[in-house]
């Protein structure tokens, strides 16, 4: 929200500016107009998520993953769920139309005697993230696009 909120609500979220009071950037008159423009969909690239908890202390806690969850060839934790909850709080926060602009996942081919890639891990990962993508928008998200990445994307 850091980032975003300027630029969609044309304001900074008041917990970031309580917690970077010191490093705030100096905001002229009009700045806030001139950042918050009408924007047709909200773009983001969503790989993995992390859980949190909320916390008496600091609002929020980070969840530890248990050993043995399922990572990419990068060690990244497989997580489809942020395929949910991302373009969820994103949507219901800023109310736009929302596209993915990057998904997916690294991972070492291999060229099969018959010539071809046969890339289960792959399809398992869009699978995966895909069926939560169709739950959030099932869930009310308004969705305009999603870009699988990849090395000739």
């Amino acid at each position: 929200t850091w980032f975003a909120d300027p630029m969609v609500l044309g304001k900074y979220p008041e917990d970031g500016i309580k917690l970077f009071e010191s490093e705030m950037p100096t905001v002229a008159d009009g700045d806030m107009r001139t950042i918050c423009q009408p924007l047709d969909f909200y773009g983001v690239n969503i790989y993995q998520g992390w859980t949190v908890r909320a916390s008496s202390d600091s609002g929020a806690t980070l969840v530890r993953i248990p050993d043995g969850p399922p990572l990419t060839t990068m060690e990244w934790p497989v997580t489809p769920k942020a395929l949910y909850w991302g373009p969820r709080f994103l949507f219901e926060r800023y109310q736009l139309p929302i596209v993915i602009t990057e998904n997916g996942m690294a991972n070492c081919d291999w060229i099969h005697r018959d010539g071809k890639v046969h890339d289960p891990q792959r399809i398992d990962f869009i699978a995966r993230y895909l069926s939560q993508f169709k739950r959030a928008i099932d869930d009310g998200v308004v969705a305009k696009g999603y870009f699988l990445w990849s090395l000739m994307d």
